[in-house]
């Protein structure tokens, strides 16, 4: 089966793998849909059978059932009453069980298939992560990742479903004159034609439209979200009217294919008005002839219905693989990134405390796509440039070169791969594969051009003091905060903790040592304060800390009076400023008290007496920790134990803040201090 899937799909045995991943549960799913879809299907085409036989018993003086007599039709009405009434019952009874078992295999599948997507992407590297196009791949993998099992599930389902029905009809379409089978047959045609017709003309509308209404939402959501700021710099007008134009667009297009679906909806029923008088005026003419009995003429209609069911249900069956086919590329591109975090050893040591971090001779530039990925990644592309043509875009249709029922089937292959091939031509479907295909070489081509970020960099941190990390915007400060989490690894050299080498250590795992302040805060709405202030702590740390101690940390911070309660729902009940949200932050920095703690312009929201607090709150608990602030501001570093001063991604000096400030030899530190602290004085002057 999997090497089917792999071969018809035309991807890796890993992505049918990482989908249908725990196979017990998998093959539960298909032992118990399968069977009630062939029985549901067959009993569906079938129904209608029944209620012939019902009517005609009315109306015939039947005595005969197959093999058993009977004393009179009354018998055999009541016979074949009972029998569907038992049929239906069963069938509600099958869709019961379906329900009820299913839903608790789909609840476990499911939550499996989440929770290996999330580990699967924590051993990812910052590098890749960090990518907008990157992460939009990855969103919507992570979002469809449940919903692409389920939906090689219906395709399963329907594949069986359409061999049952189809194997129904075949019992039941000898019973029907020539005469009506012949309109029903035109009547599922001329719908089906129509059909296609509208969704050809659908599908040149939808990605435009599609675009279109994701823009003008997203426009509208930031309009409602910042809609004072907006308002108080005089910017609403010009937002708003930028809105209108693309709202009148997106309308527009709306309007035409809202009005091209209309006109396909007013033509299908014009049609089978008149395919249904036709219907009915020829079954009445065969019922007053004796050609048909009663119970044909009253639900013959029902037979239309299931045929143009069926063919719906293949049109669906197609659309279906359409859609995988486009999941799994993604699935597949993406299981053949690998992680450019070095993961050979993954040791998780105990470590009691962090005395020194050493850095010797590192060196960073953001990691380029190996040469195997690029090689899958032409390897895609090609297929993908082979969708524009007749050929079958992945693997070329087998040649049927055998007899009888073998060959019958290779016929049956070669028409649905020429089929999906065809399908593929599809302006829509190009456009998504040319466009996922437009981004990813965007990113290999990024990456190409990637520079020395870091250089030659070799220093000490050592616990109890405070390093204060300055420098020109890009000169590579967070870049060097981002290797010692260990989101990405350094290109030369090495970063050991205690003499060991932290490429040695499990990236989760060495997470636990460490807490970090960013530039922009992070708070969780709809968790509680509490929440948010014991976020980084496992649950045995957690545990020990009592609401005492966090109301402790957030007088310390000045923000015990703006606390609502420990349970208030920030974004609810609890509102936060920028400044709020940061003295949040670094409360529950101080609850933390890890053996890293990393503040990357952390208190750039403070003014600059809240901020000096900060850092002497630092001062008293930097005994057991290790602490890097990365800031612009010159009179905070005057807190710092030791200034690094990075210049093109290099250590151009280090010290402690005042021996820089008086050194013969000129430095950033100096001129910063200059710009924001001597010249503000002249300045007041």
């Amino acid at each position: 089966m999997r090497k089917l899937l792999t071969r018809f799909f035309g991807v890796s045995t890993e992505v049918i793998d990482f989908i249908s991943d725990r196979k017990q549960n998998y093959l539960q799913r298909l032992w118990i849909v399968l069977p009630l879809a062939a029985w549901t299907s067959i009993f569906s085409q079938l129904n209608p059978l029944f209620l012939k036989f019902l009517i005609d018993s009315l109306t015939q003086d039947w005595r005969n059932l197959g093999q058993i007599t009977l004393e009179n039709s009354t018998q055999v009405f009541l016979v074949i009453l009972f029998g569907l009434t038992g049929l239906q019952i069963l069938d509600a009874f099958f869709a019961y069980i379906k329900g009820v078992v299913l839903i608790r295999i789909n609840q476990n599948t499911e939550s499996h298939l989440e929770d290996k997507f999330t580990q699967f992407l924590s051993h990812f590297d910052g590098a890749f992560l960090s990518g907008e196009n990157n992460l939009r791949l990855i969103r919507n993998l992570q979002w469809n990742v449940t919903s692409t099992q389920s939906k090689l599930i219906d395709l399963a389902q329907k594949l069986v479903e359409s061999v049952a029905a189809f194997g129904a009809l075949i019992f039941i379409l000898p019973l029907i004159h020539p005469y009506l089978l012949g309109l029903i047959l035109l009547s599922v045609v001329s719908d089906s034609l129509i059909d296609y017709l509208q969704n050809q003309n659908w599908r040149k509308y939808e990605l435009i439209e599609s675009r279109q209404n994701e823009q003008r939402r997203e426009l509208q959501w930031r309009i409602n979200g910042y809609f004072n700021k907006l308002l108080a710099n005089g910017w609403i007008q010009q937002i708003v009217k930028t809105y209108t134009e693309r709202r009148g667009k997106w309308m527009e297009t709306s309007y035409q294919q809202s009005r091209s679906d209309q006109f396909f909806g007013l033509l299908k029923t014009i049609t089978n008005v008149g395919l249904n008088l036709a219907s009915f005026a020829t079954a009445g003419w065969l019922f007053r002839n004796n050609l048909i009995a009663i119970g044909t003429f009253a639900v013959f209609w029902l037979y239309i219905s299931r045929i143009k069911d069926q063919l719906q249900s293949l049109s669906q069956i197609f659309r279906l693989i359409f859609e995988l086919r486009f999941e799994f590329f993604r699935y597949d591109f993406l299981l053949h990134i690998k992680p450019k975090l070095d993961l050979e050893i993954q040791d998780k040591p105990k470590l009691k405390s962090i005395d020194e971090i050493s850095l010797q001779n590192l060196n960073f530039t953001y990691p380029k796509f190996y040469e195997e990925e690029k090689a899958y990644f032409a390897k895609m592309r090609q297929r993908v440039g082979g969708a524009t043509k007749f050929d079958d875009p992945i693997k070329k249709p087998i040649k049927s070169t055998k007899k009888g029922l073998l060959g019958s089937f290779q016929k049956f292959y070669n028409w649905l791969q020429n089929k999906i091939s065809h399908q593929s031509l599809s302006v829509w479907r190009r456009k998504n594969l040319l466009k996922e295909m437009g981004e990813l070489e965007k990113m290999f081509a990024k990456t190409e051009a990637n520079k020395v970020v870091l250089e030659d960099i070799s220093y000490t941190f050592k616990k109890g003091f405070i390093y204060g990390i300055v420098g020109y915007n890009g000169a590579g400060k967070s870049t060097l905060t981002k290797l010692l989490k260990r989101t990405i690894d350094p290109s030369d050299g090495s970063i050991l903790i205690n003499q060991k080498n932290l490429k040695t250590i499990d990236p989760i795992y060495w997470k636990n040592y460490l807490a970090s302040l960013e530039q922009e805060s992070f708070l969780w709405e709809s968790l509680s304060v509490k929440e948010n202030l014991l976020l980084g702590l496992n649950s045995k740390e957690a545990s020990k800390i009592k609401d005492k101690d966090l109301w402790k940390a957030l007088e310390l911070v000045d923000l015990k009076e703006s606390v609502n309660s420990l349970d208030a729902i920030i974004g609810e009940n609890q509102e936060f400023s920028g400044g709020q949200a940061q003295l949040l932050e670094i409360a529950r920095l101080y609850l933390q008290q890890k053996p890293i703690m990393i503040l990357d312009e952390g208190t750039n929201q403070l003014d600059a007496v809240k901020e000096q607090k900060i850092l002497n709150i630092l001062h008293e608990i930097k005994q057991n920790s290790i602490v890097l602030f990365i800031t612009h501001r010159m009179t905070t570093t005057q807190k710092c134990d030791e200034i690094l001063i990075l210049d093109q991604g290099k250590i151009v000096a280090s010290g402690k803040p005042q021996e820089l400030l008086k050194a013969k030899k000129p430095n950033l530190f100096q001129e910063f201090w200059k710009i924001q602290v001597e010249n503000r004085q002249e300045v007041k002057l």
